[in-house]
């Protein structure tokens, strides 16, 4: 990663990429892959002086439907270990207590 962000020196950055539950059964692999790969993107962005970093979620911070669109100030309640990655902050690691 680092030498990606070296050779192109981006100003902006925009992170959407994460694995999905279905996509993987070890439940660690997926809370290391999104916080972690996460963490790296936005590491780098900063290291390389990126004046951005737009991070892409989706509605599986929330785990149910509202009825109408989400509004950002609406209080995270995943329900399953993907949301879940998508919102660490406060260093629990949600793949071990979901089994």
């Amino acid at each position: 990663m680092n030498d990606l962000f070296e050779r192109f020196r981006f100003e902006k950055v925009c992170h959407c990429a994460a694995i999905l539950a279905h996509a993987v059964k070890d439940k660690r692999r997926l809370w290391s892959g999104n916080v972690e790969g996460t963490r790296v993107v936005a590491d780098q962005a900063a290291r390389h002086g990126a004046r951005s970093l737009v991070f892409i979620s989706s509605n599986c911070l929330w785990g149910r439907g509202f009825g109408r669109a989400a509004r950002e100030d609406e209080p995270p309640a995943p329900v399953e270990i993907y949301g879940a990655s998508q919102t660490r902050h406060d260093g629990r690691d949600p793949a071990a207590e979901m089994g």
